[in-house]
């Protein structure tokens, strides 16, 4: 899989369809079209950081489950 950094744009393309994902205008949902060079076709890369899990840090000893 290809690495993508913060900020890049990337084009989301259907191999199987030959078609584009595009942002609608209202900014609420999405379809697919054959137009490439389109605005609306551009999205930006966000690198998600998922917050740690619950049991990673472990409860300091006065915290006890009963």
């Amino acid at each position: 899989m290809e690495q993508f950094h913060h900020g890049q744009h990337v084009r989301l393309r259907s191999r199987e369809l030959g078609t584009y994902l595009h942002a609608e205008e209202d900014g609420r949902g999405v379809s697919l079209h054959h137009r490439r060079v389109s605005m609306n076709a551009a999205w930006a890369v966000h690198v998600y950081q998922p917050p740690p899990l619950a049991g990673a840090v472990p409860a300091p000893p006065q915290c006890r489950l009963r």
